[in-house]
């Protein structure tokens, strides 16, 4: 027996109540019943939703919905057959006692703790750029027998895997075009549209025609997307004017955005030919550091995710002291040369 299957398989030992239940008169039986268990038993479930913040009130809030990563975990628990309506949303890398938490927790792989609190993650110290919560819940319900392995899945979870952390081959080079491709728009897709799509042999880059928009319900998350890719080449345009693009010799170009201005983000620093952007927001106590390389640099505040990100989240309620000073200095082998707004960014940053 796999061992993630193993594993996994205590998920349903722990939830069952009298083990007379999984009582079969041969092997083959025993196995159909444990996976008719399975189903019926594998119920509540926590995915990450998107943080954002009320504009009349400033309060934080958890918007019901999950990225690629966690709405493509989700569709395969029901494509096993899982009941997946028990479903609860919370802030990132956050989780709940007594659930199967999905794609948060900060957690590697699949773990399981105290009272029946699981997790399928990839957001662990061990965790690499070669993971995802998908890659994870895959390989255990195949190898528990819940879900036939299918080349045309496995590319899907390929897929998810390469967005979710950012290495798809070449991806700067079609960001341009992403407002109708599937790797521009997977973030806007139904999990039932991803599944056809691959279903179907077709890649991830291949243009999509009016026709797939609509039959997909795109057309409005395209147009949109037209207009982020544009405002942000516009927005790294001036960005590089006002000094906010760094040279570096660990990272290649930084890309500092300032309040976030960049809409389509990473993927347009790196269409951008930049190698490294930090998200710099001081309002929220936060910021953010994402690069093509592994990350070799460790900062006073925050924490390293896989191994080309680090992370202090808004939720995060400890007060901001690090200076983004510290960051670039460090990210630049103290080798910064800073101009224009960078500039006056830093200096303002000195103590009086």
């Amino acid at each position: 027996m796999h061992e993630i299957s193993r594993e996994a398989a205590k998920i349903t030992i722990n939830k069952v109540k009298k083990f007379e239940e999984l009582n079969a008169p041969n092997k083959e039986e025993g196995e159909k019943k444990f996976l008719e268990k399975t189903r019926e038993l594998w119920r509540e479930f926590a995915v990450h939703g998107r943080l954002d913040v009320d504009k009349k009130t400033g309060q934080k809030t958890i918007l019901n919905f999950s990225d690629l990563d966690g709405k493509t975990t989700l569709g395969l628990l029901k494509l096993a057959g899982l009941d997946t309506k028990d479903v609860k949303y919370v802030a990132p890398g956050d989780y709940i006692s007594g659930r199967i938490n999905l794609d948060t927790g900060n957690r590697h792989g699949l773990v399981l703790e105290g009272e029946g609190t699981v997790f399928f993650d990839h957001h662990g110290k061990e965790s690499e750029s070669n993971l995802s919560a998908t890659a994870v819940t895959y390989e255990i319900l195949t190898s528990l027998g819940l879900l036939e392995n299918r080349e045309y899945l496995k590319k899907m979870v390929e897929f998810v895997t390469q967005v979710d952390n950012r290495v798809y081959p070449d991806e700067e080079k079609y960001f341009k075009e992403g407002y109708h491709t599937v790797l521009g728009l997977q973030r806007f897709m139904q999990f039932k549209h991803l599944l056809n799509y691959f279903k179907a042999g077709r890649l991830p880059i291949d243009p999509l025609s009016d026709e797939d928009l609509a039959k997909m319900g795109l057309t409005l998350k395209s147009e949109e997307q037209k207009k982020a890719i544009e405002e942000s080449w516009r927005a790294l345009q001036e960005m590089e004017k006002n000094g906010l693009i760094v040279d570096s010799e660990k990272y290649g170009k930084i890309a500092i955005d300032n309040g976030k201005k960049v809409i389509a983000g990473f993927d347009a620093i790196k269409a951008f030919g930049c190698g490294a952007y930090v998200i710099w927001s001081p309002k929220d106590d936060s910021f953010f550091v994402s690069s093509t390389r592994k990350l070799s640099d460790e900062f006073s505040q925050g924490r390293k995710v896989r191994e080309c990100m680090w992370i202090k989240p808004r939720q995060d309620k400890i007060p901001l002291t690090i200076k983004l000073g510290d960051i670039l200095n460090k990210m630049t082998g103290g080798k910064l040369k800073a101009s224009g707004e960078l500039l006056k960014i830093l200096e303002k940053e000195k103590p009086i």
